[in-house]
């Protein structure tokens, strides 16, 4: 025969013997299998997740406040632990983390010079100011800028913060509703730094003034037209937590209207 094809047959048998023996073809994945697959692949996920919210987006955060074109802007990247696109307590769109880790963010958040100042030259942690827990009438913010420290900062950002350190505590909770616990963290029973211009804050406030220095503060030119638009909205302000607690028959909703 020809001795290239003797060399070319000896040449592939040496080949496959160094190669082994050949691989084994795994077993086939059982459905336990599948599942802890699926369990581990969503635990690494979760971890993934949480580590963006509670690592990651603070340090993104602090890195665009010294980016950004106009300080407010900052708010346009802020994320949404609790409150989802809807207003809190009714919302419950933000599912994918969990209560525990949406409070560790919310705090997190809150320790960080992250908060326009009241005179919007600079960023303060929460702690430094109140935040407002609506959005408000021109005249009324100018009548609680010049008697609190209220932060320039987007009511829905103090709303999702508020709501995010609280929802620990509502899911611990059997006797309160939601509605009346979100009410409570809002008025800072909760605690965690979020201090919000709430409606139990303007009673607070207003019980202190007096009522004839007051009442002159409030007095246009307009014929009484605006005094009495600005006294309205006070009063709204005043019981708006009330009236939203009027469906709740639980002792933390009756102690609220009383």
């Amino acid at each position: 025969g020809n001795p290239l094809d003797a060399a070319a047959a000896d040449a592939v048998a040496v080949a496959v013997a160094d190669s082994g023996p050949p691989p084994m073809t795994p077993p086939p994945m059982t459905p336990e299998d599948f599942t802890r697959c699926e369990e581990a692949l969503g635990e690494w996920n979760e971890a993934l997740w949480n580590a963006a919210l509670e690592e990651v987006a603070p340090q993104l955060l602090l890195h665009l406040r010294e980016c950004v074109p106009a300080r407010h802007t900052l708010y346009r990247y802020w994320p949404r632990l609790a409150t989802g696109r809807r207003r809190a307590p009714q919302s419950t769109e933000v599912t994918c983390h969990s209560a525990q880790t949406a409070q560790r963010a919310a705090t997190r958040l809150c320790e960080l010079a992250l908060f326009l100042a009241p005179g919007g030259d600079g960023f303060t942690a929460a702690k430094a100011g109140i935040f407002r827990a609506a959005p408000l009438p021109m005249g009324v913010e100018a009548f609680l800028r010049a008697r609190m420290p209220l932060l320039q900062v987007p009511a829905a950002v103090a709303v999702d913060l508020a709501a995010a350190i609280s929802l620990v505590e509502d899911v611990s909770s059997s006797q309160q509703s939601t509605r009346t616990l979100y009410g409570e963290a809002m008025g800072g029973a909760l605690g965690g730094g979020v201090a919000l211009s709430t409606s139990a804050k303007l009673r607070q406030l207003l019980g202190k003034e007096n009522a004839r220095t007051l009442a002159h503060e409030l007095q246009r030119d307009d014929g009484g037209a605006a005094s009495f638009r600005m006294a309205l909205s006070l009063l709204r302000l005043c019981v708006a937590d009330a009236l939203e607690a009027a469906g709740d028959d639980s002792a933390a909703a009756r102690r609220l209207r009383q």
